[in-house]
């Protein structure tokens, strides 16, 4: 998973079902290599909640909107924090 703000993102889930999340700042394009498509939708419709949408454009209140929880260290040495909506 990658982001940049305002409103960039990739994700990239290898399995059981191999799919490409991309988010551009305009749209977010879901590509489903298995069934050989990629889904287009503005980004600001492109969830039922508003959390995502305001994480991706910079403009989320992290400390106000979720509950975070810091998880063991991985072996590379990162962090992982897990948010939890409130």
């Amino acid at each position: 998973m990658y982001f940049r703000k305002p409103g960039r993102m990739r994700w990239e889930y290898e399995g059981p079902e191999p799919q490409t999340i991309v988010a551009d700042g305009t749209y977010l394009w879901i590509y489903q290599p298995e069934d050989r498509q990629v889904l287009r939708a503005p980004l600001e419709q492109a969830f039922q909640s508003q959390t995502p949408v305001s994480f991706l454009l910079g403009v989320a209140r992290l400390g106000e909107d979720f509950e975070p929880e810091l998880l063991d260290d991985a072996d590379d040495g990162s962090l992982r924090l897990a948010l939890h909506p409130n």
